[in-house]
């Protein structure tokens, strides 16, 4: 496959979600853009909008001449599909076309599964090679059938060597997303037919169902008063429901537990203590040595980023630092389940930006204990950031009236037209009007 006597390449960093959100947007601005209007839309950034661009182009979805930007036939073939599963299958049809998939489809269809190095060396008897910066052929090609054959379902990989022709009915170790958790079967914390009121008036919130899995991070969003921090104090225990049950690895929860964990939005350290005594305070009722204690406080804090503040008091942090000694508590009771306030509403945005990275990255972290995690937010930027899947909560009294499944790769860009899509989403979700229940 060749343009121009040089091989095409999949641009580093591109997915299929950014292809198909770029081709949403054509369709909102017009049949035909010019390329400047379409590059405001990115926020001017040629960076980001180029390998998009290329990358659609190079699947036949949209066509580039004089400047402007049109969606091919096949283009508004994708967007005539209306669910995102099956327009995976579009751009499943596109790629097979496509080396290397091509060449990859046909050995493995000879073979049953084939290596990395048989690929590259099956494209090198054609004459096609890569250059991609400083990277081999071996590298260029192998990112390429990871990053697009396996997300568009055309490819599986075992995690080791071997490709396979993709099975609807197996999720390889590369494929770690929502569709893989999504069909665990045990839920890590699960709330069932939950309601809540302070008096014996109306509730608060009223029949609600959640629940998240293995390394899944689940977001609750919501107008104010609909009684999001109240579900999560809930799902703690910390306050019982008035009606249904929360079950933690399957089993019901009736007390408060070291397995969750929660943290406030109001940044909750105790003045008078250092940050390693903050931490040490949820140790205090274990059956540990002083030695082990201090040892795990201090661990808790290396892992949020605070080694060498171990003796600092509050007055001495910034709001970020404090926060982040609320987490290195609440991660130092060991527990399965992080529910988070709203934790980086009084930060500034630099900082509540470096500590969502921490966060997620202490979710999936294999030196913690966490399974999953629960945050509420009003910022719907950081949820799409953050989360998996986002409940949506509406109604007086409130329930559950969406569930929307974030499937976009990492790490993720606030520019990356598919990302605005779905904040688009879930701002029209949180402004559908719900009937009162009775």
């Amino acid at each position: 496959m060749q343009r121009g006597g040089a091989p095409l390449v999949m641009p580093e960093g591109v997915g299929t979600e950014q292809v198909v959100g770029l081709v949403n947007l054509l369709e909102r601005l017009g049949p035909t853009v010019s390329f400047s209007r379409l590059l405001s839309s990115f926020g001017r950034d040629f960076g980001v909008l180029l390998p998009v661009l290329s990358s659609a182009e190079l699947l036949g979805l949209v066509s580039t001449e004089r400047g402007n930007v049109s969606i091919t036939d096949f283009g508004r073939r994708l967007l005539e599909v209306p669910e995102r599963r099956f327009r995976t299958r579009v751009l499943k049809d596109a790629l097979a076309r496509l080396e290397p998939f091509s060449t990859a489809l046909a050995l493995i269809s000879e073979k049953g599964s084939v290596a990395l190095q048989e690929v590259v060396e099956a494209l090198e008897v054609k004459g096609i090679r890569w250059h991609r910066g400083t990277e081999s052929d071996e590298e260029v090609v192998d990112a390429m059938l990871i990053d697009w054959g396996i997300p568009a379902q055309l490819l599986s990989y075992d995690g080791k060597v071997m490709f396979r022709a993709h099975d609807e009915k197996e999720v390889g170790p590369k494929q770690e997303t929502v569709l893989q958790t999504a069909k665990k079967t045990t839920a890590i914390i699960e709330g069932q037919d939950l309601s809540f009121s302070y008096t014996d008036t109306k509730p608060v919130f009223k029949g609600v169902n959640l629940s998240t899995f293995q390394d899944e991070f689940v977001a609750i969003v919501g107008p104010t008063g609909t009684g999001k921090s109240t579900l999560l104090r809930v799902l703690a225990q910390l306050i019982p429901p008035t009606s249904g049950r929360v079950l933690l690895d399957g089993n019901v929860v009736s007390h408060p537990s070291s397995k969750i964990s929660l943290v406030h939005q109001s940044i909750a350290t105790f003045p008078w203590m250092t940050a390693l005594d903050n931490v040490k305070l949820v140790l205090l009722d274990r059956r540990m040595e002083d030695a082990q204690v201090t040892q795990t406080a201090e661990k808790m804090l290396e892992l949020v980023g605070l080694r060498g503040v171990e003796g600092e008091y509050p007055k001495e942090m910034s709001g970020g630092m404090r926060q982040r000694v609320a987490i290195a508590r609440a991660l130092a009771a060991a527990p399965e389940v992080l529910l988070l306030d709203e934790p980086f509403v009084h930060l500034d945005e630099l900082t509540a930006n470096e500590i969502r990275s921490e966060v997620y990255r202490l979710v999936f972290n294999p030196e913690t204990t966490l399974k999953s995690a629960i945050l509420v937010s009003h910022n719907l930027h950081e949820v799409v950031q953050l989360a998996d899947r986002v409940h949506i909560m509406n109604g007086s009294p409130s329930t559950i009236v969406d569930v929307v499944k974030i499937d976009l790769p990492r790490p993720r860009s606030e520019r990356d037209p598919a990302f605005l899509d779905y904040v688009d989403k879930l701002y029209r979700g949180l402004n559908v009007q719900v009937s009162p229940k009775a």
